[in-house]
């Protein structure tokens, strides 16, 4: 039986019943070494799935309190991702897995609280890491060909160094995508990212990572992040097309050999709101 619209697929009694069942079943784990991990991640574990739960019922509440809502879900996801990383370091998919679906789901239902109707969800990815690489796409693009018929989805350029602050990915989905669509896509292309890229934000526009060069200094100097629709920024585009109205795109190979950069700063178009991968 189909639920009805508004109607909780499933319901808070039993989801509850299976957080006591999961939590009963950690107990009986030792406090040391990896198994003792996973017992302490019961609780951000639980709070993860909870909230990814009540986002996807945020309809159900009155349409002042949406945005409070989104505000402490956004809280409880920063608190229970950081307690992860704290017990894991670098957790395993399986703990992942729980903080992009949560991820995925807030950003998602941010976007349909503040989103003007009919204007198509912006989502962007931004490099964590010092220094990422990213490898190529076509798996993921055929996996989301089928359910993005309407999507625009820019990926980083494969075998290409990409620099923290960088826009990763940017993934305009289409007036005709639906929540639980958008949620998909987005956990996929995470997923594809990996670690060294966090998100997805909710965007006003699509932006483009340009990588500029000094010849007189021996190459390239910074990566200058501005909207895709703005002209004359000058410099190499780093984010290639992988998705054009659902249909993928050809995306080029990486190079046989890896370019050998030092970290670049990472700016915005004026010169003065980027982030290099230093922090400063």
């Amino acid at each position: 039986m189909q639920p009805r619209k508004n109607e909780p697929a499933l319901t808070w009694p039993m989801l509850l019943g299976r957080w006591v069942e999961f939590a009963r079943s950690a107990v009986s784990l030792p406090e040391t070494g990896e198994a003792g991990r996973y017992r302490r991640s019961v609780a951000p574990l639980i709070t993860l799935h909870a909230v990814t739960h009540a986002l996807a019922e945020l309809d159900l509440l009155p349409p002042e309190d949406r945005p409070p809502a989104i505000d402490r879900a956004e809280i409880l996801i920063e608190q229970s991702e950081t307690g992860l990383r704290e017990i894991w370091g670098d957790p395993p998919p399986e703990i992942t897995a729980f903080i992009d679906d949560a991820r995925a789901a807030i950003v998602t239902r941010a976007h349909c609280v503040t989103a003007e109707p009919g204007r198509p969800a912006v989502l962007e990815w931004t490099v964590r890491a010092n220094r990422a690489v990213f490898p190529h796409p076509g798996e993921i693009l055929d996996a989301l060909a089928p359910v993005a018929p309407t999507a625009r989805l820019h990926v980083p350029t494969p075998g290409v160094p990409f620099f923290r602050g960088a826009v990763a990915a940017c993934l305009e989905a289409g007036t005709s995508a639906g929540d639980q669509a958008i949620e998909h896509i987005a956990a996929l292309v995470s997923a594809f990212l990996g670690p060294d890229a966090e998100g997805p934000a909710a965007a006003d526009q699509p932006r483009q990572v340009y990588r500029q060069f000094d010849f007189a200094r021996g190459g390239p100097v910074r990566d200058v992040i501005a909207p895709m629709s703005a002209t004359g920024t000058p410099g190499q585009p780093l984010l290639v097309p992988g998705l054009l109205d659902g249909r993928v795109q050809p995306v080029p190979l990486p190079p046989r050999m890896n370019e050998d950069l030092g970290i670049l700063p990472v700016v915005g178009a004026d010169g003065a709101d980027g982030v290099d991968a230093d922090g400063a």
